[in-house]
């Protein structure tokens, strides 16, 4: 099956992650569930498992692959973030080269929420700063020519409340219009590269913050405001639901 490129094919993508630092910013006991989402200095990818899940992908008939990236890459505009032995520029075209060659479309993710963005240290903890913009815009502009310019590009944006952040060593959360602020600079971006974004943005029902934001634009008109832009931008609003609100189902 060919890339998901003309109208009548469905997507079946699959989402790979080259970076795991969007989780835990400190150490887990050695007992604990999901220790493997503690954040490491060094790149964790293994190629074997790589070269096999991009082969399963194929017998399967998928066609589009979701790599969320973060530090994993030596980015030539802030090699600073990267991680020991991240992947290089060139290693990551060549990866994607294969994965074009398997009849599966490359698709970008770097997720900019303050609850997974730890992969974007320092600046995660300069969020909303003039600084900040000018590195997310940035990196945003260096994948999307790296991806020589992909169909869309997954920005996150998503589990950015107190209840999500609470086992974290450093927490904030951008509230009100602040989000969508921040959002809007990112789809900005985005669209600078002539791409249609993908926004992985989870609302849980359960999180008082998510119901505050939500509330507050609503007031503002920002929900308004944001239902327009989708329809003008091609952005795509992806909801989901965890394991365990889909169990049993």
């Amino acid at each position: 099956m060919g890339p998901a490129t003309a109208k009548k094919d469905l997507f079946w993508a699959n989402l790979v992650h080259i970076s795991f630092e969007m989780w835990w910013d400190r150490e887990l006991p050695p007992d604990a569930e999901r220790k493997y989402y503690e954040a490491k200095p060094y790149l964790r990818v293994d190629d074997a498992l790589w070269n096999d899940i991009l082969a399963k992908m194929r017998a399967a008939g998928m066609n589009m692959l979701v790599l969320d990236l973060g530090n994993g890459v030596q980015y030539r505009s802030h090699p600073e973030i990267a991680l020991k032995n991240a992947w290089s520029t060139g290693r990551l075209r060549e990866e994607l080269a294969k994965c074009r060659e398997l009849g599966l479309e490359p698709i970008p993710k770097l997720n900019f929420s303050a609850c997974h963005d730890f992969w974007l240290h320092p600046y995660d903890r300069m969020l909303s700063t003039p600084t900040y913009y000018t590195v997310c815009a940035e990196l945003i502009a260096e994948v999307i020519e790296l991806f020589d310019t992909p169909a869309f590009f997954h920005l996150g944006m998503d589990e950015e409340t107190a209840g999500n952040q609470r086992l974290l060593r450093y927490s904030v959360v951008r509230q009100y219009d602040l989000w969508w602020h921040d959002l809007n600079l990112l789809i900005d971006a985005a669209q600078d590269g002539v791409v249609a974004e993908r926004l992985g943005h989870a609302l849980h029902l359960d999180d008082r913050g998510a119901h505050q934001r939500t509330a507050s634009a609503a007031r503002d008109g920002s929900t308004r405001f944001m239902r327009s832009r989708i329809r003008a931008s091609g952005m795509v609003m992806a909801r989901y639901r965890t394991a365990a609100a889909t169990s049993g189902v």
